[in-house]
């Protein structure tokens, strides 16, 4: 199976300074890796004034030792971001995550 996209984790954690004990919040880029995109699934609400277009698709990721979590943010190719669901790692050869798409049409 080919995994030809590139992918990008970005997470957003809150750091603590010592000094001051005020919580900053802190955006990490995790290193590129290569997946794929599939089983898409979606609907489009209408809101108003103006309609939600939500896509729920499937990322596979052939490497077992990405680190990835929900809620962080995965961008496909540069291009699109995404919202990371669940993880799964089923027979341990390779990591599934569900992720969600969003946009007011």
């Amino acid at each position: 199976m080919r995994h030809d996209d590139i992918c990008v984790i970005t997470r957003s954690t809150t750091i603590k300074d010592p000094k001051t004990h005020i919580a900053k919040p802190q955006t990490v880029n995790l290193e590129p890796f290569n997946c794929r995109l599939g089983r898409a699934s979606g609907n489009l609400t209408q809101a108003t004034p103006q309609g939600v277009f939500i896509q729920q698709l499937r990322l596979y990721i052939p490497n077992t030792l990405v680190d990835i979590k929900s809620g962080d943010i995965a961008t496909i190719n540069n291009i699109t971001k995404y919202i990371v669901g669940n993880v799964y790692k089923p027979n341990r050869h390779h990591i599934e995550v569900d992720v969600t798409y969003k946009e007011e049409v």
